[in-house]
């Protein structure tokens, strides 16, 4: 049987992402799900018992699929592709024909039957962060900066993820911050959220590329230092994995995932103004 996800279940959710050494999906991401839809997160059980879940995160026009994971002892038997299925049909009721996901190289021959095609590696960075000096022009994230971030990040992502923003700021106000331009408005922003070992940051959104915008990662990297942070960054954004190449040598490729679609791509948003992504299941 599968069923809605409840706020009862979130213990048992956060336990397997845990176990699966996921380090940047954490309890609250899965409170942020239910509280961007509570009919988008699922739970299998069988003869009683919970034995996996998956999420779906409905946009206006399209999804990311994430956070598929079935207990071990029930794997090789069929509940995890219905998990799989029962989120595609949600996407399919909601009116959502264009869905993506963040596959592990041994999942994408699954996906890929299912309809699904590569659309760019997404590549983990990890290391202990490093102290730098912070722009003038970069400070700390506000409640009052929130407006104009979210209608960025929506103008910039293609849609409205504001939801998951105020809690990035709500749970780790300390590593999320703003850049201005000479006239003190908002041209930049990253976000953070400690996960299980490790802070991740991102989304990181520019207005303008050509601004020195390494400088909003510096003050990340400054306010994490001296535990571990983690980047992921899309092997299509050029200019990111150059800056992190350049500029930050202690962030070390840890691994990769598959940055997966099913449907029309139409390139929502302005994809080469985000420099970095946030979660595989929120983009």
């Amino acid at each position: 049987m599968i069923r809605v996800m409840t706020t009862d279940d979130i213990d048992f959710a956060f336990s397997l992402a845990k176990a699966e050494g996921w380090l940047t999906t954490t309890r609250s991401s899965f409170e942020a799900f239910l509280a961007y839809d509570p009919e988008g997160a699922f739970v299998a059980e069988e003869k009683g018992e919970r034995i996996g879940i998956c999420v779906g995160v409905a946009y206006e026009r399209f999804g990311f699929l994430g956070e598929l994971i079935v207990l071990p002892a029930y794997r090789g038997r069929g509940f995890g592709l219905k998990l799989f299925n029962h989120t595609l049909n949600f996407f399919t009721d909601r009116g959502i024909t264009s869905v993506m996901l963040h596959g592990d190289e041994p999942a994408v021959k699954i996906y890929e039957q299912a309809g699904f095609r590569k659309v760019c590696r997404s590549i983990n960075f990890v290391g202990p962060a490093h102290q730098y000096s912070v722009s003038k022009s970069v400070r700390p994230m506000t409640l009052h900066d929130m407006p104009v971030v979210c209608e960025m990040d929506k103008l910039i992502f293609g849609a409205d993820r504001s939801i998951f923003l105020h809690q990035f700021l709500s749970l780790a106000p300390q590593h999320c911050f703003v850049e201005l331009d000479d006239q003190g408005t908002v041209v930049g922003f990253i976000s953070g959220c400690i996960g299980n070992g490790v802070v991740a940051a991102g989304p990181w959104i520019v207005r303008d590329v050509s601004r020195p915008s390494s400088d909003l990662l510096k003050a990340f990297s400054a306010s994490v230092s001296p535990a571990v942070m983690r980047i992921d960054i899309l092997e299509s954004q050029v200019l990111s994995l150059s800056m992190v190449s350049d500029g930050f040598p202690f962030l070390k490729e840890s691994g990769y995932s598959w940055k997966m679609i099913k449907g029309p791509d139409l390139h929502w948003g302005q994809p080469n103004l985000a420099l970095s992504v946030g979660t595989p299941a929120t983009g």
